[in-house]
């Protein structure tokens, strides 16, 4: 889903990963943009909105609340692939799996009597959200399908941090490899998140790798780089110290100069 409030600086031209972490931008340094080139309409503030409340609805179990805000999303824009996917998750979360599968094929253009189309589509954060749901549905071969789609858009750098090999023949023998998978999924949309500049997601993201594989030098890096955003400096060097020393190659290499660089 996209907010109407992204930003936008220098100063955070390595999120999710490319490299360094830079310093946390102001409020002075930064300027809001929409997802698209120039201002944002009327009309996608409206939907942005109404997504936005729709998801903090979802988390607080008010489900038709969410679904109604969707409606209202959809009867402003019949296109928004945020706002099939943002009902999906909701649809989900009240176990109506086979209506949440119907809209996040919507969603992501899987949907073969669709006959609209949006640049939003391949954006990588709605097939990992997609994959997350047929994970948990066992539907591992489209699972995979929608990760490598997420996965293939990512920039080069952000690539070389996730494992991007994954088959569905694996994923049914090994449980161990499932959870490897889930992993992967939750770790790119954080990064994901990141770009956004969603970072509360992105965070949520992070810290539920964590709790599952707690010492995972990737998801406290990129954990780093998010609580940094959010002007949080002294857990964000915690997060990197763990990165720092928990792991070998470039995710070393990155939290030791995140470190250096926010002393």
């Amino acid at each position: 889903m996209r907010s109407p409030f992204f930003f936008a600086s220098a100063a955070v031209i390595t999120l999710g990963g490319m490299g360094l972490a830079a310093a946390a931008p102001s409020l002075a340094q930064t300027a809001a943009i929409s997802y698209t080139s120039g201002a944002a309409s009327s009309d996608d503030d409206q939907v942005n909105r109404a997504l936005q409340q729709a998801s903090e609805l979802r988390v607080k179990v008010d489900f038709a609340g969410a679904l109604s805000l969707c409606r209202h999303a959809l009867a402003i824009d019949k296109t928004s692939c945020d706002a099939y996917a943002e009902m999906a998750e909701t649809l989900a979360a009240q176990g109506q799996n086979a209506e949440a599968l119907k809209m996040f094929r919507e969603a992501c253009g899987e949907n073969r009597a669709q006959t609209w189309s949006s640049c939003r589509m391949q954006d990588g954060d709605l097939q990992f959200r997609f994959a997350l749901f047929l994970l948990k549905e066992g539907g591992y071969e489209e699972a995979v399908k929608m990760y490598k789609v997420g996965y293939s858009v990512l920039p080069e750098r952000q690539r070389t941090l996730v494992n991007g090999k994954f088959s569905s023949k694996e994923l049914l023998s090994a449980p161990a490899l499932r959870r490897e998978f889930e992993a992967a999924v939750r770790t790119s949309l954080g990064i994901k998140y990141s770009e956004l500049m969603l970072v509360d997601r992105a965070v949520s993201q992070f810290r539920t790798v964590l709790a599952s594989v707690p010492g995972e030098p990737t998801a406290h890096y990129l954990l780093g780089n998010a609580l940094l955003l959010k002007g949080r400096k002294n857990e964000a060097q915690q997060a990197w110290q763990v990165a720092a020393s928990g792991s070998n190659g470039s995710v070393k290499n990155y939290a030791r100069e995140a470190l250096a660089q926010n002393r």
